[in-house]
């Protein structure tokens, strides 16, 4: 991915396929590629006062995962990894859920929150990034703060149906 823009469009903003088939268009999605940025305003999980946070991500049984940035609220994941899904139907209701997490060396890793992330088709062939705040796990009580800066590319190609 080359330089991503900043986008202040909301992630939840759709264009169906019905509403491409309307305008005469198809979508043909060859693949979606995402990378975790930065983050910032984490929780403190260590007894330092930081953290050593990383990103997990699993899709269709494949297993993402970020280097560690140590000993920070603020990570930067320097030359990030660029994870590739190859998709060819973009399920514009379900989002892509991703976990942040302490590492920990002698216990368990810590949970620090969760991120979804919404692609949208009006960013078809247009990289953008966005800061996405971490929440908690559905029915637990995780103390989280802090959001993820992640970067979206979706690879396809308008057809025309004539």
């Amino acid at each position: 991915m080359a330089d991503i823009k900043d986008s202040n469009q909301s992630h939840l903003e759709t264009i169906t396929d019905e509403e491409y088939e309307s305008r005469g268009e198809s979508i043909i999605i060859k693949s979606l590629q995402i990378k975790i940025l930065e983050g910032k305003n984490l929780v403190a999980k260590d007894c330092t006062g930081y953290s050593d946070p990383y990103v997990k991500f699993k899709y269709k049984g494949k297993k993402y995962k970020t280097k560690i940035c140590k000993q920070t609220l603020n990570p930067v994941w320097q030359d990030p990894d660029i994870w590739e899904l190859n998709i060819s139907h973009l399920d514009l209701t379900e989002g892509l859920v991703f976990d942040c997490w302490d590492k920990d060396y002698v216990t368990s890793d810590d949970y620090m929150g969760r991120f979804i992330i919404y692609p949208t088709l009006r960013h078809l062939n247009d990289e953008y990034c966005e800061w996405v705040p971490l929440k908690t796990r559905s029915g637990k009580r995780d103390t989280v703060t802090g959001e993820i800066l992640a970067g979206i590319l979706i690879l396809g190609e308008q057809k025309s149906l004539d």
